[in-house]
């Protein structure tokens, strides 16, 4: 082994870097917890933990940091490294090797689940039956065709696609979908005649008398950001109009075109499932004289 790889296996090994990643790590830790005031739990995770790199805002100050899959992976790799080059099992050592095992679980798992782990929600009423769980962040634009009185035929558009405003073509559609404008967070008023706001990029059904103002992201735990989409479809012959759809809108946006009628609207992306759950009855238990469930 010549020197320079000599020294960098002696520097991946090395205590020293053991220590330097720690109190990295304990620094991002306090700025994580700090932020979490401003950015709730899910923002932290995705700014200073699920990342390569952060940025902690102090006051007028942007303190740049190795975000948390730059200190896990370089404490994972430094802990294997360790224990191939330098620790030799023994049972009196096998606590500390254990404990350094589970170090490594740990830090494979975070790992793991910050690249694969996705949160989904099943919400059901009382008496209702729900196939299907959605995503706590992500929407989709679901398009429906509810002409057949006995079951909808859905197509769904991620939202990844209605961000770059490219025209959307699917097979099973008559028309393009086109979208105009989209608002990852937005506050939707009425429209009044003496409103100031700018005209409606839409034409068609409530869209002309709703105001959609864009707002912020918000990151807090006890806030949602509620998006808000224009829409135009376009048939063989030219558009058909454009269409305001947002969740907070309360109903899908109707239209006729080809002999169906179809729906528009704006929900959290949904992953069916091969199975339906019913909530049969729903019930409220608290300690007399307490709101303790």
């Amino acid at each position: 082994m010549n020197d320079s790889l000599r020294r960098v296996r002696d520097l991946i090994v090395s205590l020293k870097l053991t220590v330097v990643l720690l109190a990295l790590g304990m620094v991002l830790i306090f700025a994580a917890t700090l932020s979490q005031v401003d950015l709730g739990v899910w923002g932290v995770q995705q700014r200073f933990f699920h990342s390569f790199f952060a940025v902690w805002h102090v006051g007028p100050l942007f303190v740049p940091l190795p975000g948390g899959y730059v200190v896990g992976g370089l404490l994972l790799v430094n802990l294997i490294a360790a224990h191939i080059y330098r620790f030799k099992f023994t049972w009196r050592k096998s606590g500390i090797f254990f404990t350094h095992l589970g170090v490594i679980l740990l830090l494979i798992g975070e790992l793991l689940s910050g690249l694969w782990q996705e949160v989904y929600q099943m919400k059901i009423d009382q008496g209702q039956t729900v196939g299907y769980a959605e995503h706590e962040r992500r929407y989709e634009l679901a398009v429906l065709d509810t002409t057949d009185p006995q079951f909808d035929d859905v197509v769904a558009i991620p939202e990844d696609f209605l961000t770059h405003g490219d025209p959307i073509q699917y097979p099973k559609l008559p028309f393009r979908v086109i979208p105009k404008a989209y608002y990852p967070n937005a506050s939707l008023s009425r429209r009044t005649e003496n409103s100031a706001a700018a005209p409606s990029l839409a034409t068609q059904g409530i869209g002309p008398q709703v105001v959609a103002t864009p707002l912020p992201l918000t990151y807090k735990d006890s806030e949602i950001n509620i998006p808000a989409l224009f829409v135009e479809l376009a048939g063989p012959e030219g558009s058909l109009g454009t269409w305001l759809v947002s969740p907070d809108l309360g109903m899908p946006q109707t239209l006729s075109f080809g002999g169906h009628t179809w729906k528009l609207v704006l929900r959290p992306e949904r992953v069916y499932k091969d199975f339906s759950m019913t909530l049969l009855e729903l019930r409220h238990d608290v300690y007399p004289g307490t709101d303790i469930p």
